[in-house]
């Protein structure tokens, strides 16, 4: 038995990355900010200047119409979500749509779409998720009902 140990040999250096300066920080930055605002279009647009499109589609009662646009804006709050690596793609759209479906009485579209949603939910932000929760766990009742 030795008194002396073995020392272990030094751990290679990381390859530490360039510093960056400001300037190509910010240009990074506006890149990556564009390419969340692109994944969150539809025909054009940001998702976020259809709610009026939708409501209006509604009170007007062309709900085929509403729908067809709403699977659009909540696959594009889907893919915004994972561009941007926030874990919560924005619920509203996903709310409308379970609505439609539950004035429809197609309540196993409602669970598929809720069911989807809250799949799409990170595990650290899904206690901001209870009402939809709650709403899913009604549709299913709904859904075993029919």
């Amino acid at each position: 038995m030795s008194l002396f140990r073995r020392r272990r040999p030094a751990p290679a250096e990381a390859a530490v990355p360039p510093r960056r300066s400001l300037s190509d920080e910010l240009e990074h930055l506006l890149a990556e900010r564009t390419a969340v605002d692109a994944a969150g279009q539809v025909h054009g647009r940001h998702y976020t200047e259809y709610v009026e499109v939708v409501n209006a589609l509604k009170r007007a009662g062309r709900l085929d119409e509403a729908e067809a646009l709403l699977l659009k804006l909540v696959a594009a709050t889907k893919r915004e979500s994972d561009r941007a690596k926030w874990g919560l793609p924005a619920p509203w759209y996903t709310q409308q749509l379970a609505i439609i479906y539950r004035k429809q009485r197609r309540h196993a579209d409602e669970v598929a779409i809720l069911e989807a949603y809250l799949a799409s939910v990170s595990p650290r932000r899904r206690s901001e998720m209870a009402g939809m929760a709650a709403r899913l766990a009604k549709a299913r009742a709904l859904a075993e009902a029919d």
